[in-house]
């Protein structure tokens, strides 16, 4: 039995998603740059779940769409489904989908909560960095099992920050720490969600559940993709700024600070990021 609108769970519906960025075209930015330095554990991502040619695929949180071409491009010729709640990251995606000449795709506007699909419709429901924003995570797999085909997939990729590793300290770590501590209470995220994935596949009703670990791990000798990680990071510190309340959490001088230092960890000798996400493949 799944979870879902018509199964007695317990849970007060609707269950809601909580994504502090929405609307927001700098996380369009960021989105962008996340996909590029997590492009290597994207693509063990899709080895593991056996994503082809042909697959019928629904993408469930697609944001700009970064992870969306790259999909789309593994699938062709058959069309990849996407969808988010926000219609900014909807019409980015759309544009940059034809920037990058990606013509199979569909970006709609959709729930994980509450997806319109007809049961049994897709072979293959993915979803990344998701779950974390969910009220209800466990109601979330279950709905996209619910669209998944008997016998078929569904995939959930999220992080756990008690894995993230940074190296060697500096000024800015406890100005950035404070600075996310806040962020995280504030938009309701669950940053410890990657150890729970199987646990949650369980409460949705999904069988033969495989968690692989997909580390990310740069140095300054990946100068290119380190840079990446803490432009995404400055990235982060701007909103939360500009967020309701965000000025008791980081100052002008504190965010100034935290930038000039980011933008100097790429070239330290020795420096090192590194952090564990937990991919969750299961079937229906």
């Amino acid at each position: 039995m799944f979870i879902s609108k018509s199964y007695d769970t317990g849970i007060r519906l609707p269950v809601k998603s909580h994504y502090f960025a929405a609307g927001s075209r700098e996380e369009v930015a960021r989105l962008e740059l996340q996909a590029e330095y997590l492009s290597d554990a994207l693509a063990s991502a899709f080895s593991i779940m056996k994503l082809r040619a042909g697959l019928k695929v629904l993408e469930v949180g697609c944001g700009s769409g970064a992870v969306s071409r790259k999909i789309a491009a593994a699938v062709r010729p058959a069309t990849l489904v996407a969808v988010d709640i926000d219609d900014t990251f909807l019409d980015e995606a759309r544009i940059l989908s034809r920037k990058y000449h990606v013509s199979n795709v569909e970006f709609e506007k959709g729930d994980v909560n509450r997806l319109k699909y007809p049961d049994r419709t897709f072979d293959l429901t993915f979803c990344r960095l998701v779950l974390r924003h969910q009220d209800e995570p466990a109601h979330s797999l279950g709905e996209m099992a619910r669209v998944t085909k008997k016998g078929g997939v569904v995939a959930a990729m999220e992080a756990d920050e008690s894995t993230l590793v940074v190296y060697p300290p500096d000024m800015s770590d406890e100005i950035i720490g404070r600075a996310f501590r806040w962020l995280y209470a504030h938009s309701k995220q669950d940053t410890q969600v990657g150890r729970k994935l199987a646990s949650l596949c369980v409460k949705a009703g999904l069988r033969d559940i495989e968690v692989h670990p997909l580390t990310v791990c740069f140095t300054h000798s990946n100068a290119v993709k380190l840079r990446l990680v803490t432009d995404s990071v400055a990235s982060l510190l701007r909103m939360i700024r500009s967020m309701p309340g965000g000025a008791t959490a980081l100052s002008p001088r504190e965010l100034n600070t935290a930038a000039l230092e980011l933008r100097r960890f790429s070239d330290k000798p020795g420096a090192l990021f590194s952090e564990t996400y937990f991919l969750a493949v299961a079937r229906v």
